[in-house]
């Protein structure tokens, strides 16, 4: 079995390195094997194997929180390719160009036991133009989809600041076709994928509202707790994606999101735990 954890940490905010240091500490408890965080910085507290988003440019005000990938029970390495996408029948040589905006994409491998590869991506949806922020991030991982050897065998995770369930239209659909992109891409969205199959364990909520999404597409599960937003209110930041052979591998599923997570002491996210029997 491989855990994989992904968590915006909220250090972008939380600059106090002692809770900082507790963030970190409550993730180990909770046995990952790899863990895809957001808004996360380097502490005396933090694993010592990460893979950090490159970029010396982020903003002065994250206090150098970043993306970041980290090895638990699995050590990883920063990927840089090379990607050879297939076009035409054949893999093809291929300049790998990167343009995320620094700090919000993470990309690492890793092998796992018995020497099984893993493609690993966390990416954070930047607040301030974050359909922009995904968008050029998206564009980053697209051509790992398209190399055969690499595309059996990634997962990628993170806040990304989007949302399908808001009634605003506009942001509502420009959502909508930055996660059709990624589905385009090969990446099954786990959270429907678990949703539609009882793989997916939510956190006891005592008054969960109905979710304001149209109903068509309602895979969403409350992953963030903003400081305006009622405790019931539906607020679906946070994704998983896998390529399709590891998504059916998929075993559970959990978002550590009941009313008394001890994990909302740490963030205004909540993790998600997703176990693969690989």
């Amino acid at each position: 079995m491989t855990r994989i954890v992904s968590w915006n940490m909220h250090q972008a905010v939380i600059h106090d390195m002692t809770r900082r240091d507790r963030a970190w500490a409550h993730l180990a408890t909770l046995a990952p094997d790899i863990a895809l965080v957001q808004e996360a910085a380097p502490t005396a507290g933090s694993p010592a194997n990460v893979v950090w988003a490159a970029g010396d440019d982020i903003p002065a005000g994250w206090r150098e929180a970043r993306a970041g990938v980290a090895g638990y029970g699995v050590a990883v390495r920063a990927f840089d390719g090379p990607i050879h996408p297939s076009y035409y029948g054949r893999r093809t040589s291929f300049t790998w160009i990167r343009r995320a905006r620094p700090g919000t994409l993470a990309l690492a491998e890793a092998s796992l036991d018995g020497g099984e590869p893993l493609l690993l991506a966390s990416l954070y949806g930047a607040i301030g133009y974050a359909e922009q922020s995904v968008a050029w991030a998206l564009a980053d991982i697209m051509p790992m989809f398209d190399d055969t050897q690499c595309r059996d065998h990634i997962v990628v995770g993170g806040d990304l600041n989007i949302h399908t369930h808001t009634t605003d239209r506009r942001s509502r659909h420009r959502a909508k076709a930055l996660l059709d992109l990624a589905e385009s891409a090969g990446m099954v969205n786990l959270l429907r994928y678990a949703k539609e199959r009882g793989l997916i364990v939510q956190g006891e909520r005592a008054t969960p509202e109905p979710c304001s999404c149209d109903g068509s597409d309602c895979y969403h599960v409350k992953t963030h707790r903003g400081p305006g937003q009622r405790l019931g209110e539906m607020a679906a930041n946070d994704y998983l994606f896998a390529s399709r052979t590891l998504a059916a591998r998929l075993v559970s599923l959990t978002v550590m999101n009941g009313d008394d997570s001890p994990e909302w002491t740490h963030s205004d996210h909540c993790p998600l735990v997703a176990d693969f029997s690989v």
